[in-house]
């Protein structure tokens, strides 16, 4: 059985050679960088668990 090991608190399979780090914006947004040299692309995305029904009832929208 291999062994996890840990990157800033995230286990990580020992047979994965990507690089990991968990870095806190100063919105207090928790990001995860993952960086694989064996990549030819690089991409981003973001899930932040929210939609339009958490907006505030003082929040007003028009259409365009």
């Amino acid at each position: 059985m291999s062994q996890d090991r840990t990157s800033g608190g995230i286990k990580i399979p020992q047979c994965d050679e990507r690089e990991y780090r968990l870095v806190q914006l100063d919105n207090n947004l928790q990001t995860l960088l993952i960086c694989d040299k064996t990549a030819d692309k690089a991409a981003a995305a973001l899930d932040v668990r929210v939609g339009h029904f958490s907006d505030p009832e003082n929040v007003k929208f028009r259409l365009r």
